[in-house]
C-alpha cells in the first residue's frame, strides 16, 4: 500500500480543492441567476394584477359587484 494515498495532510488538500471547485460559482451565471428571479417576480405581480381585474370583470358581469 501506498501511504501517500491515506495521508492526512494530503487527502485535506483533496478535499479543500474539490470543494472549492464544487463551491465556485462565475459571476455572470450569479447575475443571470438574479436577474431571471427579478423578472419572474415581476411576471408574478402583472399575473396577480391580471387576475384581479378579471375577478372584478366577473363580478360585475354575474352582477356581485
Amino acid at each position: 500500500m501506498c501511504k501517500e494515498k491515506y495521508s492526512i495532510p494530503g487527502r485535506f488538500d483533496e478535499i479543500r480543492g474539490t470543494a472549492l471547485t464544487i463551491n465556485r460559482i462565475n459571476q455572470v451565471d450569479l447575475l443571470t441567476i438574479q436577474s431571471e428571479i427579478a423578472s419572474n417576480e415581476t411576471q408574478l405581480l402583472i399575473l396577480a394584477k391580471q387576475r384581479d381585474a378579471e375577478n372584478y370583470r366577473l363580478n360585475r358581469f354575474l352582477g356581485r359587484g
